[in-house]
C-alpha cells in the first residue's frame, strides 16, 4: 500500500510539473509573438514619411480672426525662408490620428448612381504631399496660391478605386460631389498612394482631401531638417510667437505621435513578460522539488547501477532523459494552445506578422534548457555519491 501512494504521488507531482512546463512554454511563446507584432508594426513601411516632421497643434484663436489665412500664408512663408524648414502644410488630421468624426458619402456621376460609401474627408494645404513624403501617383499637389485651390480636392487610391475611377490618370480633373450637395463640383486635382493614417491595428481606409483652412482643431505639420533639432524647435518657437502671440506653441514629433497608438500593446508586452517570469520560476521550483523526490525514491537503483559499472555520466544521461521526456509532453501539450491563443490575438490587427514556426521552437528549446539546468546538478550528486554508503543505509 505504501509503494501505491508513493507511485500515485509522483504521478501527480510529475503531471503538475508537466502542466507547470506547458504554462510556462504558452507564456513564452506569447511574450515572444507579442513582441514580434510590435517590431512588425514599428517597422512596417507606412507609406507616409513621419520622421523629421514636427505637429504643431492649431492656434484657437484662428477661430475668430477673419485674416486667419493670410496670418497662416505669413507665417508659412517665414518657416519655408529658414534653411531647417523643407515643407509646411495644415491638416484637420493627422496621421496617427483616429478621426473619429468627419466621414462622409461622395457621388461620382460618371458612375451614373452614388456608390454606397463613407470616405473621410480631410483637408490640407499647399506642401501636403512633400511634407508628408507621400508618393503622387497621378496630377499635383495643392497650388502655392491657396486662392486657386478652391473646390479641388486631392485622393487616395482607396477613395479613387471607391468612386470608380480605373486609374489615377483617370481620375484627374473629373468631378465629384458631396453628397446632398450636387451644386458644387469637386475638380480632382492629384492621386496619391495609399497609406496608413492610423496604426496596423485598421486597414488602410479611403480619404479625400479638400483646402478649406482649419479652424481651431487642425494642426500645421512641418518637415525639418533635424541635425540641430533644440535650435530648430527654438527658431520655430520664436516665429510662432510672432505671428501667434495669443496661442501657446504646443507641438509633437509626428513619428512619436503615430507610435503612441502601440502603447496599450507594449504595455500587454511587459504584462506577459512578468508572467512569463512567474511561470517559468513556478515549474523551476516545482522541477527542483521532483528530483528531489525522484532521485530519493531511485537513490537505490542508482547505487546498484554504479556497482554494477554503470558510469556517472550514464547515470546522469538516464536521469536527464526521463525530465527531458515531460518537457516534450509539455511541449505538446503547449503548441496547440499558444497557437489558437496567438491566432486570436492578432486577429486584432488589419495588418499582422506570421505565427513563424521558430517562435515555437525557440520557446521549447528555452524551456529544456532551463530544465536540463535545474535538473543536471542534482543528476550529478546524485550519481556522484558512493554507492557503498547508500546501500549501507539501505
Amino acid at each position: 500500500m505504501p509503494d501505491q501512494k508513493h507511485i500515485g504521488g509522483g504521478k501527480l507531482k510529475s503531471g503538475l510539473v508537466v502542466l507547470q512546463m506547458a504554462l510556462s512554454i504558452i507564456f513564452l511563446i506569447s511574450t515572444l509573438m507579442v513582441y514580434k507584432q510590435i517590431s512588425f508594426m514599428r517597422n512596417k513601411e507606412l507609406g507616409v514619411a513621419l520622421n523629421d516632421v514636427v505637429v504643431l497643434t492649431g492656434p484657437a484663436s484662428l477661430n475668430a480672426d477673419g485674416n486667419k489665412r493670410k496670418r497662416y500664408e505669413g507665417f508659412r512663408s517665414d518657416l519655408l525662408n529658414q534653411s531647417s524648414v523643407e515643407g509646411v502644410t495644415f491638416n484637420q488630421f493627422v496621421p496617427g490620428q483616429n478621426p473619429g468624426f468627419g466621414f462622409h458619402e461622395f457621388n461620382n456621376p460618371m458612375q451614373g448612381k452614388s456608390p454606397d460609401n463613407q470616405i473621410l474627408e480631410n483637408n490640407a494645404g499647399s506642401g501636403f504631399i512633400k511634407t508628408y513624403g507621400l508618393k503622387l501617383l497621378a496630377g499635383n499637389d495643392f497650388n502655392e496660391n491657396e486662392a486657386q485651390n478652391l473646390n479641388r480636392v486631392i485622393l487616395n487610391e482607396s477613395s479613387m478605386k471607391l468612386l470608380g475611377f480605373g486609374s489615377p490618370e483617370e481620375a484627374i480633373g473629373k468631378e465629384i460631389f458631396r453628397k446632398g450637395n450636387n451644386t458644387i463640383p469637386l475638380k480632382i486635382e492629384g492621386v496619391v498612394a495609399d497609406f496608413h493614417h492610423e496604426g496596423l491595428h485598421k486597414a488602410i481606409y479611403p480619404i479625400i482631401w479638400n483646402n478649406r483652412f482649419p479652424s481651431e482643431f487642425g494642426y500645421f505639420s512641418v518637415r525639418i531638417n533635424t541635425q540641430n533639432l533644440q535650435e530648430t524647435l527654438s527658431r520655430l518657437q520664436s516665429t510662432w510667437t510672432r505671428h501667434y502671440p495669443k496661442d501657446n506653441f504646443d507641438f509633437v514629433l509626428a513619428d512619436e505621435q503615430f507610435n503612441r497608438q502601440y502603447e496599450s500593446d507594449s504595455r500587454f508586452s511587459k504584462l506577459y513578460v512578468w508572467l512569463t517570469l512567474l511561470s517559468i520560476g513556478i515549474a523551476t521550483i516545482g522541477l527542483y522539488g521532483l528530483i528531489l523526490f525522484y532521485l530519493e525514491k531511485r537513490k537505490k537503483e542508482i547505487s546498484l547501477r554504479k556497482v554494477n559499472g554503470a558510469s556517472i555520466g550514464q547515470i546522469i544521461h538516464l536521469i536527464n532523459l526521463t525530465f527531458i521526456k515531460w518537457v516534450v509532453i509539455a511541449f505538446v501539450i503547449a503548441i496547440p494552445v499558444a497557437h489558437y491563443a496567438m491566432q486570436k490575438w492578432l486577429e486584432n490587427f488589419a495588418y499582422k506578422t506570421d505565427l513563424s514556426w521558430w517562435i515555437f521552437a525557440l520557446a521549447g528549446l528555452l524551456t529544456l534548457c532551463i530544465a536540463l539546468i535545474t535538473v543536471s546538478w542534482q543528476s550529478f550528486k546524485a550519481a556522484s555519491k558512493n554507492p557503498v554508503e547508500v546501500l549501507r543505509y539501505e
